[in-house]
């Protein structure tokens, strides 16, 4: 009876645990369809496909493809554009007043942004994840 008892008490627990654990991989499996602000993600420690693009758009010092990052309803090309911004600004560029302004604002933004660093996938508020963004 004891062990019927603990048999049934074990199975409840196996499947709490394995509808928690398929509730958070659902969870992860819908960020990862969606941009995500990071460099070096996942195992291999692979850049995303937005951050390989933002770096080529900051090595040719292309601002008018950099700018409508800034506008995007997305808020984790939001950020790539913020801190696209932040390191042509340090580089010594000069940006509009009107960028200046936006990027002032976003920078203390706490919308929720897709993050990864390394094997870690989260959400962060936009200002936290900009935080020494900028190598």
């Amino acid at each position: 009876m004891v062990k019927s008892l603990l048999g049934l008490v074990f199975g409840i627990f196996i499947s709490q645990f394995a509808f928690a654990q398929e509730v958070e991989m659902n969870t992860l499996i819908k960020r990862l369809k969606e941009p995500v602000y990071g460099r070096n993600c996942g195992f291999a420690g692979v850049d995303p496909e937005d951050r390989t693009r933002i770096e080529r758009l900051i090595q040719f010092k292309d601002t008018l493809a950099i700018f409508p990052w800034l506008y995007d309803e997305d808020p984790a090309l939001q950020t790539y554009g913020v801190e696209a911004v932040i390191r042509l600004e340090k580089g010594g560029m000069v940006m509009p007043l009107r960028i200046r302004k936006l990027v002032a604002e976003l920078r203390k933004s706490a919308t929720m942004v897709n993050i990864c660093m390394g094997c870690n996938f989260d959400a962060l508020p936009m200002h936290l994840a900009l935080e020494g963004s900028a190598p």
